[in-house]
Protein backbone atom coordinates (compact mmCIF):
# COMPACT_ATOMS: atom_id res chain seq x y z
CA UNK A 1 0.00 0.00 0.00
CA UNK A 2 1.48 3.31 -1.09
CA UNK A 3 1.00 5.92 1.61
CA UNK A 4 1.37 9.62 1.28
CA UNK A 5 3.71 10.00 4.26
CA UNK A 6 6.77 10.34 2.02
CA UNK A 7 5.30 13.15 -0.05
CA UNK A 8 7.39 16.23 -0.86
CA UNK A 9 5.98 18.61 1.70
CA UNK A 10 8.54 20.26 3.88
CA UNK A 11 7.17 22.03 6.89
CA UNK A 12 10.37 23.53 8.23
CA UNK A 13 10.46 27.26 8.71
CA UNK A 14 13.39 28.95 7.03
CA UNK A 15 14.28 32.43 6.00
CA UNK A 16 13.37 33.20 2.45
CA UNK A 17 16.43 34.88 1.07
CA UNK A 18 15.67 33.65 -2.42
CA UNK A 19 18.36 31.01 -2.85
CA UNK A 20 17.70 27.63 -4.39
CA UNK A 21 18.29 25.80 -1.12
CA UNK A 22 15.77 28.08 0.59
CA UNK A 23 13.18 27.38 -2.11
CA UNK A 24 13.52 23.66 -1.43
CA UNK A 25 12.99 24.19 2.31
CA UNK A 26 10.26 26.80 1.89
CA UNK A 27 6.82 25.14 1.95
CA UNK A 28 5.46 28.09 -0.06
CA UNK A 29 7.92 27.73 -2.94
CA UNK A 30 6.62 27.18 -6.45
CA UNK A 31 8.71 24.01 -6.83
CA UNK A 32 7.13 22.40 -3.77
CA UNK A 33 3.71 23.57 -4.94
CA UNK A 34 4.23 22.00 -8.39
CA UNK A 35 5.45 18.75 -6.84
CA UNK A 36 2.46 18.69 -4.52
CA UNK A 37 0.10 19.26 -7.45
CA UNK A 38 1.66 16.41 -9.42
CA UNK A 39 1.45 14.07 -6.44
CA UNK A 40 -2.14 15.14 -5.77
CA UNK A 41 -3.15 14.51 -9.38
CA UNK A 42 -1.54 11.09 -9.45
CA UNK A 43 -3.16 10.12 -6.15
CA UNK A 44 -6.57 11.45 -7.22
CA UNK A 45 -6.28 9.47 -10.46
CA UNK A 46 -5.34 6.35 -8.49
CA UNK A 47 -8.27 6.95 -6.12
CA UNK A 48 -10.59 7.39 -9.09
CA UNK A 49 -9.46 4.12 -10.68
CA UNK A 50 -9.74 2.22 -7.39
CA UNK A 51 -13.23 3.64 -6.77
CA UNK A 52 -14.26 2.50 -10.26
CA UNK A 53 -12.89 -0.98 -9.51
CA UNK A 54 -14.82 -1.09 -6.23
CA UNK A 55 -18.01 -0.01 -7.97
CA UNK A 56 -17.56 -2.64 -10.68
CA UNK A 57 -16.98 -5.30 -8.01
CA UNK A 58 -20.16 -4.32 -6.20
CA UNK A 59 -22.15 -4.32 -9.44
CA UNK A 60 -20.86 -7.84 -10.22
CA UNK A 61 -21.14 -9.08 -6.62
CA UNK A 62 -23.40 -12.04 -7.40
CA UNK A 63 -21.42 -13.29 -10.37
CA UNK A 64 -19.29 -16.36 -9.65
CA UNK A 65 -16.00 -14.84 -10.85
CA UNK A 66 -16.22 -11.93 -8.40
CA UNK A 67 -14.25 -12.44 -5.21
CA UNK A 68 -15.78 -10.83 -2.12
CA UNK A 69 -12.37 -10.96 -0.44
CA UNK A 70 -10.84 -8.93 -3.27
CA UNK A 71 -13.74 -6.46 -3.14
CA UNK A 72 -13.27 -6.06 0.60
CA UNK A 73 -9.52 -5.54 0.14
CA UNK A 74 -10.17 -2.92 -2.55
CA UNK A 75 -12.58 -1.08 -0.26
CA UNK A 76 -10.08 -1.19 2.59
CA UNK A 77 -7.36 0.18 0.31
CA UNK A 78 -9.69 2.87 -1.03
CA UNK A 79 -10.60 3.94 2.50
CA UNK A 80 -6.97 4.20 3.58
CA UNK A 81 -6.06 6.01 0.36
CA UNK A 82 -8.84 8.53 0.93
CA UNK A 83 -7.67 9.15 4.49
CA UNK A 84 -4.08 9.59 3.33
CA UNK A 85 -5.20 11.90 0.51
CA UNK A 86 -7.21 13.97 3.00
CA UNK A 87 -4.16 14.28 5.26
CA UNK A 88 -1.97 15.24 2.30
CA UNK A 89 -4.42 17.92 1.18
CA UNK A 90 -4.58 19.26 4.72
CA UNK A 91 -0.78 19.33 5.21
CA UNK A 92 0.08 20.73 1.78
CA UNK A 93 -2.63 23.37 1.68
CA UNK A 94 -3.96 22.05 -1.62
CA UNK A 95 -7.28 21.08 -0.08
CA UNK A 96 -8.60 24.62 -0.43
CA UNK A 97 -7.92 24.70 -4.18
CA UNK A 98 -9.95 23.20 -7.01
CA UNK A 99 -8.16 20.22 -8.52
CA UNK A 100 -8.27 20.86 -12.25
CA UNK A 101 -7.05 18.28 -14.75
CA UNK A 102 -3.38 18.41 -15.68
CA UNK A 103 -2.55 19.39 -19.27
CA UNK A 104 -2.73 16.30 -21.46
CA UNK A 105 -4.98 14.46 -18.99
CA UNK A 106 -7.77 13.31 -21.30
CA UNK A 107 -9.91 11.04 -19.12
CA UNK A 108 -11.20 13.85 -16.89
CA UNK A 109 -13.96 15.77 -18.56
CA UNK A 110 -15.81 18.56 -16.79
CA UNK A 111 -19.30 17.62 -15.67
CA UNK A 112 -22.13 18.72 -17.91
CA UNK A 113 -25.44 19.90 -16.59
CA UNK A 114 -28.73 20.08 -18.50
CA UNK A 115 -29.82 23.47 -19.67
CA UNK A 116 -32.87 25.11 -18.13
CA UNK A 117 -35.19 24.28 -21.06
CA UNK A 118 -34.06 20.64 -21.03
CA UNK A 119 -34.54 20.44 -17.29
CA UNK A 120 -37.98 22.08 -17.50
CA UNK A 121 -38.99 19.64 -20.24
CA UNK A 122 -37.78 16.61 -18.20
CA UNK A 123 -39.62 17.78 -15.07
CA UNK A 124 -42.77 18.45 -17.13
CA UNK A 125 -42.62 14.96 -18.66
CA UNK A 126 -42.17 13.36 -15.22
CA UNK A 127 -45.09 15.40 -13.88
CA UNK A 128 -47.32 14.33 -16.79
CA UNK A 129 -46.44 10.65 -16.24
CA UNK A 130 -47.24 10.93 -12.54
CA UNK A 131 -50.50 12.75 -13.25
CA UNK A 132 -51.61 10.06 -15.76
CA UNK A 133 -50.69 7.36 -13.26
CA UNK A 134 -52.74 9.04 -10.53
CA UNK A 135 -55.71 9.51 -12.87
CA UNK A 136 -55.55 5.83 -13.87
CA UNK A 137 -55.41 4.81 -10.22
CA UNK A 138 -58.45 6.99 -9.50
CA UNK A 139 -60.40 5.34 -12.35
CA UNK A 140 -59.50 1.85 -11.11
CA UNK A 141 -60.43 2.82 -7.57
CA UNK A 142 -63.79 4.16 -8.67
CA UNK A 143 -64.50 0.95 -10.61
CA UNK A 144 -63.58 -1.23 -7.63
CA UNK A 145 -65.57 0.80 -5.09
CA UNK A 146 -68.92 1.69 -6.66
CA UNK A 147 -70.35 3.81 -3.88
Amino acid sequence: MNTLSSLPTSMSMSSSSGTISDSVNNPNSTEIFRQNLQVAHSQVNRTHMLAKACLASVERAYQPETSPIQTQADFRELTSLLHALHDFFHQSGLGALPLLPMPGDTHHEPPTFPSEPELTQAVGAAFDRLKRSQESAAVVSSLLNPS
